[in-house]
């Protein structure tokens, strides 16, 4: 890319180490480490994929996202 197509970008999602290390992080905490057909079912995994959606937003600076 060029400096003024990086520039245009939304900087919240263009990856570096760090970012990709708090990206690792939300995932270790909030993603289970497996799933299973009736975990869908789970009233807690809605909850719980809820958070992980808010974690993951909030590390790329896009909490406004819909």
């Amino acid at each position: 890319m060029t400096d003024d197509e990086i520039d245009a970008c939304h900087q919240g999602v263009l990856m570096d180490e760090e970012t990709i290390d708090e990206l690792q992080e939300v995932v270790r905490r909030t993603y289970r480490d497996r799933l299973a057909p009736a975990d869908l079912a789970d009233p807690l995994f809605a909850g719980e994929s809820r958070e992980a959606r808010e974690a993951l937003l909030d590390v790329l600076d896009l909490e406004g996202l819909c």
